[in-house]
């Protein structure tokens, strides 16, 4: 028999590894005919369904989080269109 694991912990694990399964979707490359938006969104739905499916937190909470991430990964491309001024010259 194993030892009980406490189910806080289990939690925390389940939570890492959504986040890691999202930052996986998102450094892989994108297959052929797959927009980057595409792929951000398959990541954001893998992650979602784990926490889901785990339970690892409440569903209002896991709302608050992928919204976020959402809006995150939205605003995540446009950073490249700040003015340079903003940011200092560029180096090539």
């Amino acid at each position: 028999m194993s030892p009980k694991t406490d189910l806080g912990e289990k939690r925390w694990i389940w939570l890492i590894a959504a986040f890691a399964v999202l930052a996986t979707g998102l450094l892989l490359p994108a297959p052929d005919g797959l927009s980057e938006a595409g792929q951000r969104s398959l990541a954001v739905l893998a992650f979602a369904v784990i926490l889901w499916i785990t339970e690892a937190v409440s569903y209002p909470v896991s709302a608050a989080l992928i919204l976020s991430l959402v809006a995150i990964l939205r605003e995540a491309r446009r950073i490249r269109t700040i003015p340079t001024p903003f940011w200092g010259p560029r180096k090539p």
